[in-house]
């Protein structure tokens, strides 16, 4: 019996080994790879070349190429510091095909570095005038649709109409669903796995994105809570592009990857991780011929069970750390964060312990980014995680949740003094010189902090109550530290009563616009005036702008509600314009950001040139905060204003940087005097001199100076004698609806004709 099984074995392990080698042979063949070992495709791929071509690879056996170091599994810089992806496998399979050495280096927008290549183009219009794009795309990505497995009702884009979307807030895609699904509540995420936590928490129902790139994430982090729901009709592509002034290069590669076509599955195959995709037949086959073998060969197990166990665990700890923690900075990251600070509480709670979070934002880190590019960003925030571990003791631990934010769960304190003590000491050391390849860094740090359970004791109320702390210091000034107070609780929870008003007030039609008059100092007489909004609350009544315009920007309500005043004063100055004067202008103010690629401000000039309104007739007051963040966009936005005919007025002028570089940016008109000067004019006051100093630089630079919150007669004269301009304030009226400025402006008109009869009857008397 024993031989009968022992010949039995051999025999079934021959039969299988003969199978396996058969299917083996066919899927090497089907891949293009001979029983050898040898890649057949290198072997006889052939790139037919020009003689110029041939002799320019010869003549650049080194290309520089540049490469992106975080976009998995499309290029990306691995834990060991080497380039892994779809883009380096091709770049790899082209070296020995054209016969050079392809030398890699991380590359972003804003670098200076001069690359010969670009390995990953998505967006065209990303690339400069001086590069030229591949005329064939590598791969072309899919979008789609993931939701929680636990939701129903979501199974096409038409579901989530009216629904929180998550989405990576730039690119093709955003502006792709703007134009044809403008329901979409589209909630911006700049790291991916902040969307798996949204959708986790059911905070958005949804998020899109790039196929490969979120099956590649989600099986890489162990994610078993979505599942796919469908996909957009729309797609985008990936190429390569070359040096203008190398077209040679251009072809060559056009050429070698057509060439490299019969590999291209193989290379997408090696990187395609989904954890969604079914197995085809064949993987079926051989995994069923697989383990009859191993059932076969139980008998040699035990040699390799250490060696595959050992693989195993790698494997899978890998996996693990890579879910779990930063890959910059080697910090656990936000998922860590809310599990070990979930876990810290419960063990508190049962042995009566304090535990305390500091959350920590960097100020001013964005201007240190856009202005040094992102790879000296990124050896700050290495440098930035390594102080702030020498800054806390052992027993703590430090997150990055990402971009610049980072906390701190401390344990096993007995008082508030140990979590002051330590927020104080990051704050001093954060703000201390960073010296990165020769430069000095200059930032600083806003931390709050809250304490369970004396604040809460609740987890994401914690973290709700820190992070609020930490914007009240940076409220106070920034590089400072806050301990959550109830008042702030009070004040947030205001806040968010006015933002969830303001939705309902844009809808209900509930604000209304006042003017205030502006006067012509040199003829008195009323020849503009400034709008100004009024919200008109059906419960609480009036509300104060300086109340609510900050929540509207803070909650993305200032450009419906910045639209509604324009198209408003748009219906008005033609009604002030017949009844008072023919060039009667409106100046409106306008918030920094109501600028954006997708703001409603960006109709004002068409609207402006359909409503067919007079130039000069509508000014836009602006502060020097939009002139000191201006980018492309906003340039081009204000330039097609300007040329619409819209006037610009600098507000608040005085108070904040009043550099005469920022008026170069712009064709200012007007420059607005802030009533902080004006209300302290007296023949002794510093500020007169100041405000004299003001109109004479902006007349000699040909602008026009109106003077805010005049209310006394006497500063009125000294404005005069300054030879100011214009003129407004209380002395000369209140802002008033229209109806009432148009009556006070008729009733005015007719005491004017009853004092010109008045004297031309005492003249008469008097002959």
């Amino acid at each position: 019996m024993l031989k009968f099984y022992q010949k039995f074995i051999k025999n079934t392990f021959g039969f299988v080994l003969l199978v396996i080698t058969v299917v083996g042979a066919s899927v090497a063949l089907s891949k293009g790879q001979n029983l050898t070992g040898e890649n057949t495709p290198n072997a006889t791929m052939i790139v037919e070349l020009t003689s110029d071509e041939r002799a320019w690879l010869a003549a650049h056996q080194e290309i520089n190429v540049g490469v992106k170091h975080s976009w998995k599994p499309v290029e990306f810089l691995s834990d060991q510091k080497n380039f892994r992806g779809i883009t380096i496998d091709y770049l790899h399979a082209l070296e020995p095909l054209l016969g050079v050495k392809f030398k890699l280096f991380n590359i972003d927008e804003k670098s200076t570095i001069k690359a010969d290549i670009l390995s990953s183009v998505s967006n065209p219009k990303t690339i400069n005038a001086d590069e030229y794009l591949l005329t064939k795309p590598i791969h072309s990505f899919s979008y789609a649709i993931y939701v929680n497995k636990d939701n129903r009702s979501i199974n096409s884009i038409e579901d989530l109409n009216n629904h929180k979307v998550a989405i990576f807030g730039k690119g093709l895609l955003v502006t792709f669903l703007k134009q044809n699904y403008a329901k979409l509540n589209l909630v911006n995420t700049e790291v991916i796995e902040d969307a798996f936590v949204d959708i986790q928490n059911k905070n958005s129902v949804a998020y899109i994105g790039n196929e490969m790139v979120v099956d590649y994430e989600a099986n890489l982090q162990g994610i078993s809570f979505l599942k796919k729901v469908g996909y957009l009709p729309f797609s985008t592509n990936l190429r390569m592009a070359v040096r203008s002034d190398w077209p040679i290069l251009q072809s060559i590669l056009d050429k070698s990857f057509k060439a490299l076509e019969p590999r291209k599955s193989d290379i997408l195959n090696n990187w395609d991780m989904s954890i969604f995709k079914k197995t085809n037949i064949m993987t079926t086959v051989v995994i069923a011929l697989f383990s009859l073998m191993i059932l076969a060969t139980l008998f040699r197990a035990y040699k390799l069970k250490d060696k595959l166990k050992k693989q195993s665990i790698e494997s899978q700890r890998q996996i693990w750390y890579q879910a779990h923690y930063d890959q910059l900075t080697d910090l656990p990251n936000r998922m860590m964060f809310n599990k070990q600070l979930a876990e810290q509480i419960v063990d508190a709670s049962k042995n009566n312990k304090l535990v305390g979070l500091l959350y920590v934002d960097l100020d001013s880190f964005k201007e240190v980014n856009d202005f040094h590019g992102h790879s000296i960003g990124d050896t700050l925030l290495t440098q930035v995680s390594k102080r702030i571990q020498d800054c806390v003791r052992t027993t703590d631990k430090v997150f990055r949740l990402g971009g610049d934010e980072f906390t701190i769960i401390l344990t096993d304190i007995d008082n508030l003094d140990v979590i002051e003590k330590t927020a104080q000491r990051i704050v001093e050391r954060l703000s201390q010189e960073f010296e990165i390849n020769h430069l000095t860094v200059n930032i600083t740090s806003s931390i709050g902090s809250s304490t369970y359970p004396n604040d809460t004791r609740d987890v994401s109320t914690l973290i709700k109550n820190a992070d609020m702390a930490m914007y009240q210091a940076k409220k106070h000034g920034k590089n400072c530290f806050k301990l959550f107070a109830q008042p702030m609780q009070d004040v947030f929870n205001h806040k968010q009563m006015i933002s969830n008003d303001l939705k309902k007030a844009i809808l209900g039609n509930e604000f209304v616009l006042f003017y205030q008059p502006i006067i012509n100092l040199k003829t008195n007489k009323i020849i503009k005036a400034e709008a100004l909004i009024r919200w008109q609350h059906p419960v609480k009544g009036q509300i104060n702008p300086a109340e609510f315009i900050t929540i509207a920007e803070d909650s993305n309500a200032i450009s419906p509600i910045g639209d509604w005043v324009f198209r408003q004063v748009i219906e008005d100055i033609f009604v002030l314009k017949n009844e008072i004067n023919a060039s009667f202008s409106i100046s409106l103010n306008v918030s920094p950001k109501q600028f954006g690629a997708n703001s409603l401000l960006n109709q004002w000039p068409r609207l402006i040139e359909e409503q067919k309104v007079p130039r000069n007739s509508i000014g836009l007051e602006i502060t020097e905060g939009l002139l000191l963040d201006i980018n492309a966009n906003t340039s081009k936005l204000l330039k097609e204003l300007s040329e619409a005919g819209t006037q610009f007025l600098l507000d608040d002028f005085g108070t904040g940087y009043s550099s005469l570089s920022y008026l170069k940016k712009l064709d200012v008109d007007f420059i607005k005097i802030d009533k902080s000067f004006v209300q302290n004019l007296s023949d002794s006051a510093e500020d007169m001199v100041l405000c004299e100093a003001m109109i004479a630089m902006a007349h000699k630079l040909g602008l026009k100076v109106v003077a805010e919150g005049v209310e006394t007669i006497e500063q009125k004269q000294i404005l005069i004698d300054m030879g100011c301009d214009y003129a407004q304030g209380y002395l000369f009226s209140k802002p008033k609806k229209l109806e009432q400025l148009l009556t006070d402006n008729h009733l005015n008109q007719i005491e004017l004709k009853k004092r010109k009869k008045n004297i031309t009857r005492l003249a008469e008397i008097c002959y």
